[in-house]
C-alpha cells in the first residue's frame, strides 16, 4: 500500500488512499457465511481492483474466511487473481470480447454466455487445445429477468439450447441473474424478477438442460430476501 502512495504522490495523484482492516472483512464474511448457512455457495465480487480496495489482498483474504468462488469483470482480473495465488473458481460476469477466449482456459477462468452467439467462439478456443488435454470448457449463463442490462431472454433459450447442442466442448455449470432493485425491500420488480428467473430455469430443465448452479442473491438479496439465495 506505501509503494501505491508513493508512486500516486510522485506521478501528481491524489495524497488519498484507503486503509482495508482485512481482519474486519473476514469477520464481515463469516457474518454473512453465518446468515446464509453452509449449504449456500458464496460468490465474492472483486471487480475493479475489489471496488478499489486491492483485489487480491482482498481476495485472499476472503479464501482465507471460506469464499467459494470469485467474480470479476474480465480476464486481466481473472488472471490477476490467479497469479496471486487464489485457486478457487473465478466467474467473468460481463462475458468475453473476442481474443480473451486463450486467456480464459490459460487461467482457468469461467466465462459468463449473455449472447447466444458467444458459443462459437468460446467453442473454437476449447476444440483448438482439445491436444492440450482440455476437452470441455464450463461457463455460466446469463438471464436477463428484468434489469435490461446483459442476459438473454426468456424467449431465446430454445436458440441457445439449439446453439449449445453444436458445441461439444462446452458445459453449462451455471445459471444466474442481476436484482434492479433488491435494495428496496418492497420492491414489486425484484418480485417480478424471481418469477421471470424462476419461469426461465423451468425452459431449461424442459429443453433437457440442468442449470448447474443458480445464483441470484446480491448484497441486498442475502439481506431481504432468502427466497433468492439458490445454490
Amino acid at each position: 500500500m506505501a509503494r501505491k502512495v508513493e508512486h500516486n504522490l510522485r506521478g501528481g495523484g491524489r495524497p488519498v488512499w484507503a486503509e482495508i482492516s482485512l481482519g474486519t472483512l473476514a469477520y464481515n464474511f463469516r457474518l454473512i457465511r453465518k446468515h446464509v448457512g453452509r449449504k449456500h455457495k458464496i460468490l465474492a465480487v472483486v471487480k475493479a481492483d475489489a471496488y478499489g480496495h486491492g483485489a487480491p489482498e482482498v481476495a485472499k483474504a476472503l479464501a482465507r474466511a471460506g469464499a467459494d468462488w470469485f467474480g470479476v469483470t474480465c480476464s486481466a482480473e481473472g488472471a490477476e487473481l490467479r497469479e496471486s495465488g487464489i485457486r478457487q473458481p473465478i466467474l467473468l460476469m460481463t462475458g468475453s470480447w473476442p481474443g480473451e477466449e486463450d486467456a480464459i482456459l490459460r487461467y482457468r477462468l469461467t466465462p459468463t454466455v449473455h449472447r447466444v452467439e458467444q458459443l462459437r467462439p468460446l467453442q473454437r478456443a476449447v476444440a483448438r487445445l482439445r491436444t492440450a488435454g482440455r476437452r470441455r470448457l464450463g461457463f455460466h449463463l446469463k438471464i436477463d429477468t428484468g434489469m435490461n442490462r446483459l442476459g438473454i431472454a426468456a424467449d431465446q433459450i430454445a436458440d441457445f439450447t439449439e446453439a449449445l447442442a453444436a458445441c461439444p466442448h462446452l458445459a453449462l455449470e451455471g445459471t444466474y441473474s442481476h436484482f434492479a432493485a433488491a435494495e428496496d425491500f418492497s420492491s414489486a420488480q425484484a418480485d417480478e424478477q424471481e418469477k421471470n428467473f424462476a419461469a426461465a430455469l423451468a425452459r431449461l430443465r424442459k429443453a433437457g438442460l440442468a442449470p448447474g448452479i443458480v445464483h441470484l442473491a446480491n448484497s441486498a438479496g442475502i439481506v431481504s430476501r432468502p427466497s433468492s439465495w439458490a445454490d
